[in-house]
């Protein structure tokens, strides 16, 4: 399996022989909070490395929350609509509004058998434990496995990956606080799952935050990034590496 970086913020192709997987794709140059632009926006400020219709032919859409800068309706309005789709329930009406035909919801715990991968959901941290959803991905044929995690890891999560040994991990690494609620994870955090998890590669999601645009910037605490879990992990001795952090970069599992 190869996973290959989409974009500058966490849009992801993983590919496999012939077998395209995209996840939460952001295409077209901004996306917003629906009606409200001014609360929240986001430009892509590096150039995409593959174009829409290099990702038409894909096997395989999933969509991990609701939230517009995982399902982005401008860009999945170009996608042919008779795709598999697999997705958190919290999608699924949005999903259907825009033509979808084959949409299968995930719930943690669940798990989807097909094209010769295991599809597991797994259930996110607060306050996102009913509106967006992890998935534990597996290759039948090669067991190589990727855990992704778009906003905060519950603890439920680790217990389910508690026991496997985890190729890639797929997560956020730049503490963002809303009234001090955190909306993804701090280095530190981050550094605690791996070192409990010891994935072989880690490769951060949601980064540059500070690319958002909008009101609510105002109110967002930012902090950290993925070159501080580096130092942490260096300082600790800990030897998963962190890889893709640049738009077209790639890693084979």
């Amino acid at each position: 399996m190869k996973i290959f970086r989409l974009d500058d913020y966490q849009s992801w192709l993983i590919s496999r022989d012939n077998l395209k997987i995209v996840i939460d794709p952001w295409f077209i140059n901004e996306f917003n909070i629906p009606h409200l632009p001014w609360l929240l926006s986001r430009r892509h400020h590096s150039p995409l490395p593959l174009s829409i219709e290099d990702i038409s032919d894909l096997d395989i859409l999933l969509i991990s929350s609701k939230y517009s800068d995982h399902l982005n309706k401008n860009t999945l309005s170009k996608l042919p609509k008779d795709i598999k789709v697999i997705c958190s329930n919290s999608s699924y009406k949005l999903l259907k509004k825009l033509g979808f035909i084959n949409i299968n919801i995930l719930i943690p715990s669940q798990k989807i058998i097909t094209h010769g991968l295991s599809i597991s959901g797994v259930k996110s941290g607060f306050p996102y434990s009913s509106s967006s959803i992890g998935f534990f991905i597996e290759d039948l044929t090669s067991e190589k496995n990727i855990f992704l995690e778009t906003h905060v890891v519950s603890n439920k999560a680790l217990l389910l990956l508690n026991e496997k040994k985890i190729d890639a991990f797929i997560g956020t690494s730049e503490s963002v606080k809303l009234l001090n609620i955190e909306l993804s994870m701090s280095p530190q955090r981050v550094f605690k799952i791996i070192k409990q998890l010891r994935p072989t590669y880690f490769i951060p999601t949601g980064i540059n935050v500070h690319h958002n645009e909008g009101f609510l910037n105002n109110f967002l605490n930012v902090s950290g990034n993925y070159n501080d879990l580096h130092n942490l992990l260096y300082l600790n001795n800990i030897h998963t590496q962190i890889v893709c952090r640049e738009p077209g970069s790639e890693i084979r599992l």
